[in-house]
Order: C-alpha cells, then structure tokens, then sequence
C-alpha cells in the first residue's frame, strides 16, 4: 500500500511539474529572506554564570580553614536568592578555600549579582571572619577572552620608560569604543634594595626592626593641614623626603648626644 503511495507522488509531481518548481522556488526565497535578516554576530554574549570566592588563611591547617572560613562563606552566600545552591561547592585545602558559585537562572544582569557578593563579603569580613584571614577574592570574569596580545621590549629603554610606553599604549587602546578590558602583565616593581651588616647594627645598638620601622614611617604620606582664608581653603602637603638613592644613603639613623651621627651608608650598602 505504501509503494502504491510513493508511485502516486512521484507522478503526481511528474505531471504537475509547474507546481512543484514554485514550491520549490518559495521555499528558496524564504531561505533567502531568513538568511538575509538572521542576525548574526562575529562574537555573541552569552552569560557565564559561574565564578570562584577563593579565601587565603595562613597558618590553617584544613579543618581549621573549613570550620571558620569556608562554612561562613557558605552560609554567607546561600543566604543570597542570587546564588544557585544545587551548582555550588567548596574545596578546602590547608590555608586556602575555595567555593565555586553559580548564579540562580533568574539573575539577569550578573554583574549586579557579583557586586551584591562582594558587597556582602567586605561587610563581613570583620565581623564573621578570623583576624587572620589574609585575603577573600571574587573572581567572576571567566568569559572574558584576550583577542590580542601585545608585547613590549627594547634593548636601550629602562623599566621607567618601558612603563611610561605601557601607560600611554594601554591610555590610547582603552579609548577605543569596543574595547572591553585592558590589562597590563609582566611589569618590573620599581624597588631600592638595601644590605645591612649586622656586625655594624650591633656594636651601634642598633634593631634591623627598628630601622625597617624608621623608614616605613619616613615614606608615609600624611595629611599635613590646610590655610584657610575668607576666599578659600589651600591644603598642605609634605613632599616625601626620599627621592633618591643618594638622599636614602645619606639618612640618618641614629645620633647620640655629643652630635654623632651614624647614616645608612655607614652601616649598609644599596
């Protein structure tokens, strides 16, 4: 019966061959027309709703970091509608923790979501977590990729002017209108490295904790006031002493009363 079928399409559209080329040929301009307006998009959006609280505490062994970090964190985020309870877990390893969170289906914008855990996460961090926890991170930009890598070297430039390059490249690219994130990796700190002789420190009496101490203080910025007058407020600064490896070796560290005076070159070298 089914093969009496199949002959009886296959001639039908033998004998009305007109018809079957304009269903045909509808069928081709639909495809045409769709394919014509479809929306298309050479990189999509799409949501990744995934991220990781990740909780730094030196000095805990496990049992310690998941009985007074992880669980906190835990009950911390499960009291947020925005977290997916069923899609997320933790990880406890010694001093560190980690919980992978997922976003409930409902969250539309996810950055809203994000922002209200952090928020929620630096309230509590004094109150319900050990003064000892070092650190407690979201990292929740996991859709975003690197379309270009852009390398800077150079044979004659030192690090200060390779750094200046870098400001102003990365100020150019972040004026671009589709430019999503810019980020700067493999930069040298810029820093002075300072060997004492202990033999020196100790016949001066002398603590290395209290010349490391002296000069942590020395390079702190301060608020130093303001001149106010009828038309206006003039705030003061202090320019910071040390500018210089020359000013840094000629500082005095310690003077006694008949106005000796030990520098930090006397007793070290930069």
């Amino acid at each position: 019966m089914s093969k009496l079928k199949d002959k009886g399409i296959i001639s039908g559209s033998i004998r009305h061959q007109r018809i079957v080329w304009i269903v045909v040929a509808v069928v081709v301009a639909f495809g045409i027309y769709a394919l014509v307006d479809m929306k298309k998009d050479e990189f999509p959006a799409f949501t990744i709703r995934q991220g990781i609280v990740a909780g730094v505490y030196p000095g805990a062994n496990s049992e310690e970091v998941e009985a007074q970090l992880t669980k906190p964190l835990e009950q911390l985020l499960f009291a947020m509608p925005e977290v997916d309870r069923k899609g997320t877990y933790s990880i406890t390893k010694e001093g560190m923790c980690y919980i992978y969170t997922s976003l409930d289906e409902s969250v539309k914008d996810k950055d809203i979501a994000w922002s209200k855990i952090r928020h929620k996460i630096n309230e509590a961090k004094t109150l319900s977590f050990p003064a000892g926890v070092l650190a407690i991170a979201v990292i929740d930009d996991f859709g975003n990729t690197s379309s270009l890598l852009i390398a800077m070297e150079s044979t004659d430039k030192t690090y200060r002017e390779m750094h200046d390059y870098t400001d102003d490249l990365t100020r150019r690219l972040r004026e671009i209108p589709q430019m999503g994130n810019v980020r700067v990796m493999g930069e040298q700190n810029e820093e002075i490295a300072v060997t004492v002789d202990k033999e020196k420190l100790s016949f001066y009496g002398i603590s290395p904790n209290t010349l490391m101490l002296q000069y942590a203080s020395q390079g702190l910025l301060t608020t130093s006031g303001a001149m106010e007058t009828d038309d206006f407020d003039l705030p003061l600064h202090i320019d910071n002493p040390m500018v210089s490896e020359q000013e840094l070796e000629e500082q005095i560290i310690y003077s006694d009363a008949a106005g000796n005076t030990i520098r930090l070159r006397d007793v070290g070298q930069l």
